[in-house]
């Protein structure tokens, strides 16, 4: 995965972490980076890595963080949500 305009707390919301990403690093501008999933050459461990990610294993994320020097921390926060309480088809006028 490469890319200059990537929004990687956008991006790791998406994925099976199962939480909202909340960029507090107070880096800003883009960055370049190359990550690499697996050893060259390595079928086996390619697999593996991409086993895991369908799978919706977290720790795919939080050990390619490290590699780049990042962490997450969970957190309790307030957020906003909307709730729907009840539903009803509309009637005739």
């Amino acid at each position: 995965m490469s890319s200059s305009r990537f929004d990687l707390a956008l991006f790791l919301s998406r994925t099976p972490i199962g939480r909202p990403v909340v960029d507090e690093t107070g880096l800003t501008g883009p960055f370049d980076f190359t990550f690499q999933i697996a050893p060259p050459n390595d079928p086996a461990a390619e697999a593996s890595v991409r086993s895991a990610i369908a799978e919706g294993d977290p720790t795919v994320w939080t050990d390619a963080l490290d590699r780049l020097g990042l962490k997450l921390e969970s957190k309790r926060r307030q957020v906003n949500m909307l709730v729907i309480d009840s539903v009803e088809r509309p009637t005739e006028n």
